[in-house]
């Protein structure tokens, strides 16, 4: 009988420890969940900014915990510099917690310079360029693009006339959110009558009251431009101005802002009353980024003050630039003061500054081009 005593006197104190340990185990569980929920109220969003990147279950390089894709949504929950000064990242990635080394992680900077570097996108860079919507977040951080345009979509160049939408914008949308990228849509336009112009300002207002994106905050850009084959409004350009200066008058009587996207010739030749700001693209064959402006190029329109002082993009390239940004995109040098803030400040002094060169005639100061 004693020693089924003591048998049972065993079992009750063995099942009070295992009751312990398991409450001390869910308790400090508890604890952790209760310290990660706090944390990640003022957690940092970046990505991971390099293939394979390894994640480990503390801040050394052991136990490797997995390996996280590029561009994975990254959660910085704590900055951690080593015994050997090595800087570490407490992350949330893919729904787990774990520590990665600081360099494989990238996050927006918010600092900005007077132009900075932006990139269009459209449904093509997914075709084209970027393997993944991981691959296009490591590219703008990797790159430091500051802006981001994103083709939502716009009615076709056929006699048809017919909207689209693109299938990636919500994507490329979804990614700029994350980071706290500034971005914001362009609209191929192509109405050829009053009616048609209320169609497009219609859709547009829809387009972007459906998606209530906290850094949709660029202007509308409205995307006019001509076609390889023939498009419907080939036979208006003497008067499409108009029409464009109906659509953009219309927006902004919705608070929609609205700049104007073209190719600078055809907005020389055609569009220089359209009443909106200009991004405007010409393509000298860069090496580098450029650090002079378009004024500054043999351009046609890049003599043009009526264009000039309005001009706060310049896209300069459509095929990257060799060597230093090896993916073939859209790029542009904008001002980031009108882009944030609707400053013409940037843009009126860079114009006095050289006001000689971009008024006058053509001297040895312009740069060459390719």
């Amino acid at each position: 009988m004693e020693n089924k005593f003591f048998s049972k006197k065993h079992i009750i104190i063995l099942d009070i420890i295992i009751v312990s340990i398991v409450l001390i185990v869910l308790a400090k569980v508890g604890i952790e969940k209760l310290i990660i929920k706090n944390e990640m109220k003022s957690a940092e969003h970046a990505v991971t900014i390099n293939d394979s990147v390894h994640m480990y279950s503390s801040p050394k390089e052991k136990k490797k915990y997995t390996s996280i894709e590029i561009g994975s949504d990254t959660y910085i929950l704590k900055s951690i510099t080593d015994k050997d000064d090595e800087d570490w990242y407490k992350v949330i990635i893919n729904g787990k917690v774990g520590y990665v080394k600081a360099e494989d992680v990238g996050k927006y900077n918010t600092r900005y310079k007077s132009r900075e570097l932006m990139l269009d996108v459209s449904k093509f860079n997914m075709q084209n360029n970027f393997k993944t919507i991981g691959e296009f977040k490591a590219f703008v951080i990797n790159n430091n693009i500051k802006f981001v345009y994103i083709r939502a979509g716009g009615r076709g160049y056929g006699q048809a006339g017919n909207f689209y939408t693109d299938p990636h914008a919500d994507s490329f949308a979804d990614a700029c959110e994350f980071l706290g990228i500034p971005f914001g849509y362009y609209f191929l336009d192509e109405a050829i009558t009053v009616s048609e112009v209320d169609e497009e300002v219609k859709f547009i207002t829809e387009y972007i009251k459906n998606r209530p994106y906290i850094n949709n905050v660029l202007p509308v850009a409205i995307d006019v431009e001509k076609h390889d084959e023939k498009g419907r409004a080939d036979d208006i350009w003497e008067s499409r101005y108009m029409f464009v200066n109906d659509l953009i008058g219309k927006l902004e009587k919705e608070n929609k802002k609205a700049i104007l996207y073209s190719n600078a010739n055809l907005a020389n030749k055609y569009l220089e009353n359209v009443q909106a700001k200009m991004w405007l693209a010409y393509y000298p064959g860069v090496t580098e980024i450029p650090d002079y402006w378009y004024s500054d190029t043999t351009g046609d329109g890049a003599l043009n003050k009526n264009i000039i002082t309005k001009m706060i993009g310049w896209q300069f390239t459509e095929k990257g630039i060799p060597k230093v940004i090896d993916e073939k995109v859209d790029l542009s040098m904008v001002y980031s003061n009108y882009l944030l803030y609707d400053s013409m400040k940037d843009v009126e002094d860079d114009i006095k500054r050289t006001n000689e060169m971009v008024f006058g005639p053509i001297n040895s100061f312009r740069k060459n081009e390719l």
